[in-house]
């Protein structure tokens, strides 16, 4: 009889043992893939966070809100700010408010609007202006690869990012449909692609970009009187480059005198590492011990079925079987072990995660994959681990007295 042979029947001789030692396995297994997928989750949010501009404008809703609806296009759709606001501190005039306080917003070097307006096949479509793609550069600002930017008040074009156009097989000249992602009654109408963006490793690669006029335009064709006082004349942000010197008194005003708050890109940025950063490292902390007690568990199991088979054992030997032999074969129960359990447990992993990405608060946007393959890991850490678990039974297996198993 083979070594895998004696181990299956050994195994199965006494089922409720078994299959209580693989559910065991098997949960940890499926809570450690998703912990370990939560935590690349999390991580992954700082791969396509566009970390540019020093200050952010959006509708009062807390700084790591605006920091991922503007920079990631993580969330629902968020509230409106008067366009007026961004004309102002755009042309550099002074600012002046209801309650007569002004603010003449020097140092200012750029101030790229967004507006959110549409939705093509799960990418959101923005209008923005040239002063997107005129920026001041940085490594990771965006450039056209083919085709031409959006002309002033251009309508019915539209410029795709890189993993949009890729993903959908477009090319300059393709024609769109999209849907306007705001108001009571959705309406579709078709763009013309007349740009693709050069890949930028940042959110930007997952967006359509089309003219302000063209989002205010299709905006005042939908039902948008429990949003917005001001109209079609809004925006959802607009990103500021600025100096230093420009931010207290922006702040302040924005702040205090407008329904906007404005947020610091690298302060929040921070405060999100520093929150992101604590989560995850108890989640890789959980995802180990959560499968050292699963090895401990069955390294329990394994000693004290085999110390009930110490004469079973012994019988074995005494009609042949070598050491080895039964090495192998113990071998083989700690595999067949963490492999059941794997399936099992890899199978509940697919089965749930999508809704407990959904409800973890991890707002990313749809098109983001979920990293299925990163429980790999766990996997072969889980059936690593069972058939190290029988390691102490074969210590005792090359200590046995076999004499003395038999006469006891």
């Amino acid at each position: 009889m083979t070594p895998f042979r004696l181990a299956y029947l050994n195994l199965f001789r006494r089922p409720l043992s078994t299959w209580i030692a693989i559910l065991g396995i098997s949960v940890a297994v499926a809570t450690s893939g998703i912990l370990l997928k939560i935590y690349t989750l999390s991580h992954s949010r700082f791969s396509t966070l566009a970390n540019e501009g020093q200050s952010v404008v959006g509708a009062k809703a807390g700084g790591i809100d605006i920091l991922l609806g503007s920079l990631n296009l993580e969330g629902g759709y968020p509230g409106f700010v008067p366009y007026n606001l961004f004309a102002s501190i755009h042309s550099h005039q002074a600012v002046q408010f209801e309650d007569g306080a002004v603010s003449s917003p020097s140092y200012i070097r750029a101030v790229i609007p967004f507006l959110y307006f549409a939705d093509f096949e799960g990418y959101r479509v923005i209008g923005t202006s040239a002063d997107f793609i005129h920026r001041p550069l940085n490594s990771d600002s965006p450039q056209l690869a083919t085709g031409q930017w959006l002309k002033d008040g251009a309508r019915d074009d539209v410029v795709v990012g890189s993993e949009v156009a890729k993903a959908q097989r477009l090319t300059v000249g393709s024609e769109i449909r999209v849907h306007t992602a705001v108001g009571s009654v959705p309406e579709g109408f078709s763009l013309h692609v007349i740009g693709l963006l050069a890949p930028t490793g940042r959110i930007w690669d997952y967006a359509l970009f089309s003219s302000i006029e063209e989002a205010q335009l299709r905006l005042a064709k939908v039902d948008l009187r429990d949003k917005s006082i001001w109209g079609t004349k809004v925006l959802n942000y607009f990103l500021i480059y600025h100096g230093p010197e420009a931010t207290p008194g922006l702040r302040s005003l924005i702040d205090q005198r407008t329904v906007g708050q404005m947020i610091s890109v690298q302060n929040e940025i921070e405060h999100l590492e520093r929150l992101t950063g604590t989560g995850r490292n108890l989640g890789l902390l959980l995802t180990v011990l959560i499968l050292l007690l699963s090895s401990a568990s069955v390294a329990t199991m394994m000693i004290a079925r085999f110390e009930s088979m110490a004469v079973q054992l012994a019988i074995l030997r005494a009609l042949g079987f070598q050491k080895v032999q039964i090495a192998y074969w113990l071998l083989w129960e700690g595999l067949i072990l963490g492999f059941i359990a794997v399936v099992i447990g890899a199978s509940i992993d697919f089965a749930f995660f999508p809704w407990i990405r959904s409800v973890s608060g991890l707002n990313l946007p749809s098109y983001v994959p979920n990293p299925n393959l990163q429980s790999a890991t766990v996997w072969l850490a889980a059936i690593a681990v069972t058939v190290l678990a029988v390691v102490l039974p074969l210590l005792r297996l090359y200590r046995q007295d076999v004499n003395a198993a038999l006469k006891s």
